[in-house]
């Protein structure tokens, strides 16, 4: 009896070790498990931040490019209107009244059509000559096809050139419109 009973407490003794291993396998193979999900987790909340990183980053440099953008323009805004004169705001005229004569056919074409009966408008940074009043209205006569009724403000905010409104249409040639053109990007 004896015997069977120190049999029995070996095969007791056996059975808690295994019982032991098999718990602590058990418990290695949640712990392996928990720290699988654990890590999965932290590489997707890795990538969430990443991605969230990137995308501040972005923005931050689309604001940095816009500020560049408009500090540069707010610059040359300042230095054309301290070199801006007569002089700059006459040639620029005489470009703008280049650039009508040479429209194409079609957009001379779309222009007659589209201002039949439009008031024509226009804005000048300074003073027009009688001389350049006068190529204006010829150069809008022969545009338009039509007699013109020329009416243009003094605007010094357009720092130099002219600003004509025809019905839709809005015909640029000075700095400030320019300027506004290149802050916008």
């Amino acid at each position: 009896m004896k015997q069977r009973y120190e049999a029995r407490l070996a095969e007791w003794e056996e059975e808690k070790k295994k019982a032991r291993e098999d718990f602590r396998r058990e418990l290695e193979s949640e712990r392996q498990r928990h720290l699988n999900a654990i890590r999965q987790e932290l590489d997707e909340e890795r990538r969430k931040a990443e991605v969230v990183w990137e995308q501040e980053k972005s923005e931050w440099r689309r604001h940095t490019e816009e500020q560049a953008l408009l500090l540069g323009v707010a610059f040359c805004a300042r230095m054309l209107s301290r070199l801006a004169d007569e002089h700059l705001h006459h040639r620029l005229v005489t470009l703008f009244l280049e650039d009508l004569r040479q429209l194409s056919g079609e957009e001379k074409e779309s222009l007659r059509r589209n201002s039949t009966g439009a008031e024509l408008r226009g804005w000048s940074a300074y003073p027009l000559g009688e001389e350049e009043r006068l190529s204006l209205s010829r150069t809008l006569e022969s545009l338009l096809g039509r007699p013109v009724e020329l009416s243009i403000q003094v605007d010094p905010d357009l720092i130099a050139g002219i600003r004509l409104h025809l019905g839709a249409y809005v015909i640029r040639a000075n700095l400030h419109d320019e300027l506004e053109f290149f802050s916008h990007g």
